[in-house]
């Protein structure tokens, strides 16, 4: 696993190039687009629900209004049947009182007519209270609207603060230091993330990837919950823009119902005004009849003076006569007169019963210009309402417009990075096969390059050996140096070929890790690409709730809908209790007809039973006429005694007449009275029918005003449903457009669900690659504590008779601990350590080199001399069989290290994007290996050039020791003591085989570490797969020396 340190440690590196996050963006991008879409698809779904609701409702709603106005339609029916039926009784009712003559005919008649006016007053209270219903109802609803209002304009104010809000947010986040204040942070972060993944991986790896998928999926929807409310805005405010339409429509259809209801009231009262007219004709004419019987009154009167004047002088009987006569007359006069006091009686009843309706149909007509001024502010208030409501519409069809724009624009977005996204798969998978293929080339070349190793190490094997055979065959090694030195320029010819192969295929190695390190960076490219689609994943996620919570908040409305149309159900069920009131007041009117009707004929009776009076009358009539002749025959018998008693009646004569004279001035005086009072009532009565009329003229203009009134606003009502209809038929065209953007999106929906399927197939694959990585991680560690175990051996054994000693490699036990980096400190100590031994051996080199040059002097030299180098050369063979045992150690090792080098250089192939952080640091540990690798290899070319002065040494020293044999043999002859310090010297060649097993002590000499070395990262390989028995076996020749030990 990568470590994340702090900018301020020595093991900071920098961090990842700009590319990836550029790629992440486009993948987040990707991401967004995706959610949104799905989000968009739900919604639109949601809204089609919501539609198809509304519409429903809005035809429950339709269906019951015009139930309702049915009902309405039928009770105005029936109210004006009932009307015209109790009409066709007032009249019938009027010809039968006509037929009699009598005056209480005219007294019932008119007495039906005011029972009428008390009916229609009924109505039009019943009118009166239904219009004060609307207007009350209109109030709650501009109540209602203004409510709405106020809560727009609140809305409209959180969302100018809510962007507001996002905009200084994405100023300071644009203002911010990416480099310096947040690099921390990030890093703190990320070790954080590291920290709980390396705890987690232990339990389940897979557990981990949700966990922190859906610890990425709640910052993203917290992330994204500001981009989402515009959406969550328009929607809301094209919901409210249907409910406003809706609230509307219903206005107008309640506008609609109060014209029809004024209609009714205003023929009603037209009606009722004709009925006046009426009446004050009849009125009218009784008055003319009046002034007509009271001069033809006055008439007879005079005439009838006139008459007893000039039947004075004449004739006693006469005047008798006339004095019955006059008293018969007088007695028909106060009848008469009786008869006008019940007729004026009447007639002021009549006025006051007119004067009180007439100021009632004043209220009524006040009213109900109010009632038509407040309709007409009602409509213009809805006209502008309705002409609001249009131009949110607009905005909102705008709104729906540049939606799908948009939504267009991120389908060709989309369709761009499935295309992309489909490219860079195919080049992942070229990339891999060319992996693939690199790594099998490399493995090709590495088995060749070490079949020829083997080949080498062979052909070494056949030198060593010829070289025992020359050493057996000392006479002709003369002869046979000359082809040896052939041979050893053939194969140093070889060897340099083998360097040159070397060379080349460490070139084509070099090119195909460069391909490699491209294709890593492309590979790094798409996986950013792929955290890019999956943080949009994760937006879309956001958004999939904050949709949730918007069908949450719109199922609320539904319910506030539900909860509305259960308010409005109940209104319906007052209205028709109230239209079940109506029918019971009809049914109540009908009974009081059907009293009227039994009033009629009760009345009836008692104009049969007032005609048998009046026939009772007549027959007693005619029995007065029999007395009257009997009276007359008596007055004829009493003449006689009348004349008798002519002289004694004189005084009661003249008696009788001043009192009739007396009689006849109070009747003057009470019918002048009588017609003084008459005449000022009949003044009064032109009076308040002048007045009426002049009631009647402006109550004619003011209902000439409400036609025209009610003329503009059915002509405003025509408009308002043409407009209607127009909203309709946009509301259609806009259902097709949400329907072909629906079909649309759910396309969109499909493709994004497959790109997603895609996103988890790379993350099951990143997971895998990730377990990979860690295996070789250890296998790496592992392998480097074996390298500094070995390398330590290798300073130990050379710093036995070295001038200067190393101090052992330190930090092998951190590397224990897994998930720990690489210490940088011990790849510099490896690399310190090998120079240290590459000095070493120059150094050693440089002793053989002036060891020769002394053998050389020491051969030209005396037998002193020679003695002396013998010993020397002895001490000397010990100390290059020593070298030459540490030498093939050394090559061992570098042999091992050369291999898991290779095998560290394929395993390097496979390693994951962890490593993604230190690609810069690894471009150069390599370019760093590369270098000590030929360094090595150039250590190596050293070593076998040793080697080969080594045979070329061993061959002469077995030559001089052959002389030396022979020296001693002489001396033998000559000297014992000489003999036996030769034998003491000599010494046998199985010697340097006991040094060859060297201890390492804990106690060395150390040379200490420089901490002021500068620290370069390396790039540290990974494990081999062979143990270090079977590299020996395989690879490491065996000398006859090491064959005979085994055996």
């Amino acid at each position: 696993m990568a470590r994340y340190v702090s900018s301020e440690s020595d093991d900071y590196y920098p961090p990842a190039p700009r590319h990836r996050q550029h790629a992440q963006t486009n993948d987040d991008r990707v991401y967004r687009l995706t959610a949104n879409l799905q989000d968009t698809t739900r919604n639109l779904k949601s809204l089609d629900r919501m539609i198809d609701d509304y519409t429903t409702v809005g035809q429950n709603h339709r269906s019951a209004i015009d139930r309702m106005r049915g009902d309405l339609d039928q009770t105005q029916d029936d109210i004006q049947y009932e009307r015209s039926r109790s009409n066709m009784l007032d009249r019938d009712y009027g010809s039968d009182s006509e037929n009699y003559s009598s005056p209480r005919g005219g007294r019932r008649r008119r007495r039906s007519a005011v029972r009428f006016a008390d009916d229609m007053n009924r109505e039009l209270h019943g009118i009166h209270q239904s219009v004060r219903d609307l207007s009350s109802e209109q109030l709650k609803l501009e109540e209602s609207f203004n409510k709405e209002a106020d809560r727009r304009e609140r809305h409209e104010s959180d969302i100018r603060r809510s962007f507001q809000d996002i905009n200084s947010t994405l100023k300071g986040a644009a203002g911010l230091d990416p480099l310096s204040a947040r690099v921390e942070k990030r890093l703190q972060a990320i070790q954080s993330e590291i920290r709980s993944e390396r705890h987690l991986l232990d339990r389940d790896h897979r557990n981990d990837d949700f966990n922190a998928l859906s610890n990425e999926l709640k910052s993203a929807i917290q992330s994204a919950q500001t981009t989402s409310s515009l959406d969550d805005k328009i929607r809301s405010q094209y919901l409210q823009s249907e409910s406003l339409r809706h609230k509307v429509e219903s206005e107008l259809d309640a506008v609609k119902r109060r014209l029809d209801q004024t209609e009714g009231s205003r023929a009603a009262l037209q009606g009722q005004v004709e009925q006046l007219r009426a009446q004050l004709v009849r009125a009218d004419q009784e008055r003319h009849r009046m002034r007509l019987d009271l001069d033809e009154s006055e008439v007879k009167e005079q005439r009838r003076r006139r008459v007893a004047e000039d039947d004075k002088n004449h004739h006693l009987e006469r005047e008798l006569h006339e004095m019955k006569t006059h008293l018969v007359r007088s007695v028909g006069a106060v009848t008469e007169l009786e008869d006008l006091r019940r007729k004026l009686d009447k007639s002021e009843r009549q006025r006051a019963q007119l004067s009180d309706h007439i100021e009632t149909l004043a209220k009524d007509l006040e009213n109900r210009e109010r009632q038509s001024a407040k309709v007409i502010t009602q409509l213009k208030d809805v006209s502008d309402k309705y002409e609001d409501s249009d131009r949110q519409r607009n905005y909102l069809l705008q709104q729906v417009e540049d939606l799908g724009q948009k939504l267009r624009d991120v389908t060709k977005e989309l369709e761009k990075t499935t295309h992309e996204l489909r490219n860079t798969q195919l080049s992942l998978q070229d990339s891999e096969k060319k992996k693939d293929e690199f790594k099998g080339r490399a493995q090709e070349t590495v088995r060749q390059w070490k079949a020829k190793v083997k080949a080498l190490e062979k052909d070494l094997d056949r030198h060593k050996h010829g070289s025992g055979q020359m050493l057996a065959r000392h006479e002709q090694l003369i002869k046979e140096m000359e082809g040896f030195k052939q041979h050893g320029n053939y194969h140093q010819l070889q060897m340099d070929s083998i360097r040159r192969e070397l060379a080349d295929a460490l070139a084509v190695r070099a090119a195909q890790d460069e391909q490699l390190r491209l294709k890593d960076i492309e590979v790094n490219e798409l996986k950013s690409l792929k955290m890019d689609l999956d943080r949009e994943y994760r937006d879309t996620r956001t958004v999939a709730e904050k949709l949730e919570a918007e069908l949450h908040n719109l199922r609320s409305r539904s319910a506030s809908l539900s909860e509305d149309r259960h308010r409005l159900e109940d209104k319906l069920s007052a209205v028709e209790a109230a239209h079940a009131l109506a029918q019971e007041q009809s049914r109540s009117l009908q009974e009081e007809l059907k009293e009227l009707s039994n009033i009629k004929a009760a009345i009836a009776a008692q104009l049969a039973e007032t005609v048998a009076k009046n026939h009772d009358l007549m027959q007693a009539v005619v029995e007065l006429q029999h007395r009257e002749r009997g009276a007359k025959e008596e007055l004829e018998l009493y003449k006689k005694q009348l004349y008798q008693e002519r002289n004694g009646l004189s005084k009661d004569y003249e008696t009788l007449k001043q009192e009739l004279n007396e009689a006849k001035v109070r009747e003057a005086h009470t019918i002048q009275e009588v017609n003084r009072k008459f005449r000022a009532q009949a003044a009064e009565h032109e009076a308040t029918i002048q007045a009426l009329k002049m009631e009647l003229s402006e109550e004619k203009s003011t209902a000439k005003i409400a036609t025209r009134n009610a003329e503009r606003l059915k002509e405003e009502v025509e408009i308002l449903e043409k407009r209607f209809k127009m909203t309709e038929e946009e509301n259609v065209s806009m259902r097709r457009k949400l329907d072909l953007v629906r079909q649309e999106f759910e396309a969109q929906s499909h493709l994004a669900e497959d790109d997603l399927n895609r996103v988890k197939r790379l993350e099951f694959q990143l997971g895998s690659a990730q377990m990979d990585l860690e295996k070789l991680e250890k296998q790496q560690i592992n392998l480097i504590q074996e390298i500094a175990i070995e390398i330590d051996a290798l300073v130990e054994t050379a710093s036995i008779d070295a001038t200067s000693h190393c101090q052992p490699i330190n930090g092998l036990k951190n590397l224990a601990t897994i998930g720990s980096a690489i210490p940088t400190h011990l790849l510099t100590e490896i690399q310190n350590k090998i120079k240290w031994l590459r000095a070493e051996f120059r150094e050693r080199l440089l002793r053989e080199r002036r060891l020769r040059q002394e053998f050389r002097t020491a051969l030209s030299a005396s037998d002193a001399d020679r003695h002396f180098l013998i010993a020397e050369l002895a001490r000397k063979d010990e100390e290059l069989d020593d070298l030459v045992q540490e030498k093939q150690v050394i090559a061992i090792k570098e042999i091992q290290t050369q291999c898991t080098v290779d095998e560290l250089a394929e395993h390097v192939l496979d390693l994951s994007d962890e490593l993604q952080l230190r690609k810069v640091r690894e471009e150069e540990k390599r370019k760093f290996f590369v270098r000590e690798k030929q360094n090595i290899i150039y250590e190596m070319e050293d070593i076998m050039d040793a080697q080969k002065e080594k045979v070329k040494i061993e061959e002469r020293y077995k030559r001089l020791q052959d002389t030396l044999k022979s020296l001693h043999q002489d001396l033998r002859t000559n000297n014992g003591d000489n003999g036996k310090k030769s034998n003491g010297i000599l010494r046998s060649p199985s010697t340097p085989r006991k040094r060859n097993h060297v201890r390492i002590s804990p106690s060395t000499p150390t040379k200490e570490f420089n901490s002021d070395d500068p620290v370069t990262p390396q790039h540290t390989p990974p494990p081999l797969a062979m143990s270090d028995e079977e590299f020996r076996s395989r690879f490491i020749p065996r000398t006859p020396q090491d064959k005979e030990t085994q055996h």
